[in-house]
């Protein structure tokens, strides 16, 4: 996993929450537990700041967060908040409001 950068992995978890529910029950299941842990590992980075959360491309690198949809916070807050939609757990949400703050304020 090491390979795919967990921004990559993220979304691709994310689309899953995005896709109708067409399949059976128990496969969507599946997805949901799969994202979840996704979220474990995508929190596991998360960096703490003055205005809120975000989270570096690159886990080893704490220098390499970026804010572009693709491999920046941004996408974790959108999965974040996706997580939120399918699962009710208000922890995602607030994940989703640190990150979107910390957005805000580096904004010129």
């Amino acid at each position: 996993m090491q390979a795919i950068t967990f921004r990559a992995a993220a979304a691709a978890l994310g689309v899953c929450l995005l896709v109708p529910a067409v399949r059976p029950a128990a496969q969507n299941h599946r997805y949901l537990e799969a994202a979840e842990d996704a979220a474990r590992w995508v929190r596991a980075a998360g960096v703490r700041t003055e205005a809120g959360l975000t989270w570096p491309a690159d886990p080893a690198d704490p220098k390499s967060v970026g804010t572009t949809l693709y491999s920046g916070s941004p996408g974790v807050v959108l999965f974040m908040l996706e997580l939120h939609h399918a699962t009710k757990d208000p922890a995602y949400l607030a994940d989703a409001r640190a990150g979107a703050d910390e957005l805000v304020a580096r904004l010129a």
